[in-house]
């Protein structure tokens, strides 16, 4: 704001692929994965407190918070030294593609962990709420 305009116009593309990164990895570091927010609204709720479904949305959220540095590094990259379609847009786009098609088929692996959970029934569920409790 102090800058004008000019700044922004500049460096909005690092701008807003960095908030996305420290937003995200302020996220891992509170202990609340952004993804999980999402995962709810898909799992069960006796899914919520298992710790399996904790680690696979940190995991799912690092990956994020790499992609969104990747396209942040990138951008200054482009902006730099030119190749603003390969490293702007290309590359940024693919990742983003990965880590759409990464979110989607990761979260099958934990599906037998997660169905144990749900056919082992309440016991399970304390147990895993006590763990994360402790965590």
């Amino acid at each position: 704001i102090v800058s004008g305009t000019a700044l922004l116009q500049r460096y909005h593309l690092v701008l807003v692929w960095g908030v996305f990164a420290v937003v995200a990895g302020l996220t891992l570091i509170a202990g609340v994965p952004f993804t999980l927010q999402y995962a709810r609204e898909q799992a069960p709720r006796e899914l919520w407190n298992d710790p399996a479904f904790y680690q696979m949305n940190r995991r799912l959220t690092a990956v994020w918070v790499v992609i969104f540095t990747l396209g942040a590094v990138l951008s200054e990259i482009a902006m730099r030294f030119g190749h603003v379609l390969l490293c702007g847009l290309i590359i940024p786009m693919a990742a983003m593609v990965f880590g759409l098609v990464f979110s989607q088929l990761y979260p099958r692996r934990y599906a037998a962990r997660f169905a144990q959970t749900v056919q082992e029934g309440p016991a399970r569920l304390d147990q895993a709420t006590s763990i994360s409790r402790s965590t």
